[in-house]
């Protein structure tokens, strides 16, 4: 799928100006990850929407940006998934393992967030603790892809989750 580069570049400028002088636990800028994380999308088919909205994740939840702004320049479709990510938490998608019935309202929201544990995943803190709870909560990623239909991208998590404590 080819993107619409100006529509990219807008959207990552925005990001990383959201962003600022923000830092990964890494140490490493925080557009880094956002940029990664669209990246990994993209690899798995993501759409064009579902792209922008990787560059914009973590804007709403960590910046002084709200979804309106997201929406009013970037469109309804990008600020739907951008809210689902930010507003969808990890409680809510262990709930729809179990009951099956519970309904998340977009795949492209999970399709966001296992591309952002994988992007995680490969660029870990260096703390044994955080690595090991980090490690156990994936396991309910790897079945909600598998469970979604995201079967290349649950098995490249779950390769990377078997080596990630070591």
């Amino acid at each position: 799928m080819s993107l619409n580069l100006e529509r990219f570049i807008e959207i990552y400028e925005f990001a990383r100006r959201a962003h600022g002088n923000q830092k990964r636990k890494t140490g490493e800028p925080y557009i880094t990850h956002p940029v990664a994380v669209s990246e990994i999308a993209r690899d798995y088919g993501a759409d064009e929407s579902t792209i922008y909205a990787c560059l914009l994740h973590d804007v709403v939840e960590d910046t002084p940006v709200l979804l309106e702004e997201i929406e009013r320049r970037f469109g309804n479709d990008v600020a739907y998934l951008v809210d689902g990510v930010t507003e969808i938490k990890e409680d809510e998608l262990a709930t729809f393992l179990k009951v099956r019935g519970y309904a998340i309202p977009d795949k492209r929201v999970a399709l966001i967030k296992l591309a952002d544990r994988i992007h995680n995943i490969l660029n870990p803190i260096n703390n044994l603790k955080w690595r090991e709870n980090y490690s156990k909560s994936t396991k309910f990623y790897i079945e909600l892809g598998r469970e979604l239909g995201f079967d290349e991208m649950a098995s490249e998590l779950e390769e990377l989750n078997e080596s990630f404590v070591k």
